[in-house]
């Protein structure tokens, strides 16, 4: 098989297209996290932050703050009008009630999902 209809069969396989002609090419809204500084890191912009659209994942040491950036940059996002509600999958316990109530959100938009493993998060999602 020639390299060409290798390509032609992979793209038709799998969806493939050109980068430049992807609608995920291109990020076009972000959800400020809260923190200038993490942002600039994220996007190379203070101003944005995660991608919408995309799988963001934070992972860190137990008390580095992964639950803090979630819950500011879901009650930011719940103030700004981006998102109508929000559901925290929580895996330790780190759902910090009190970032909401500092941005004055609405509570009731915001659903808190306990999990025994983060392994397990995709089980509640079906």
């Amino acid at each position: 098989m020639k390299l060409k209809d290798a390509i032609k069969s992979i793209a038709k396989t799998t969806g493939a297209e050109q980068l430049s002609d992807s609608s995920y090419a291109e990020v076009k809204e972000f959800l400020d996290t809260g923190n200038m500084a993490l942002n600039r890191v994220l996007t190379g912009d203070v101003n944005k932050g995660i991608p919408v659209g995309r799988i963001t994942t934070l992972f860190g040491e137990s008390g580095s703050g992964k639950s803090l950036i979630a819950a500011n940059t879901a009650a930011l996002a719940l103030k700004t009008g981006k998102v109508d509600v929000v559901y925290i999958f929580d895996s330790e316990g780190g759902t910090l009630v009190n970032v909401f109530k500092q941005h004055q959100v609405d509570m009731s938009k915001v659903n808190h999902i306990p999990v025994e493993s983060i392994e397990k998060c995709a089980v509640k999602m079906l």
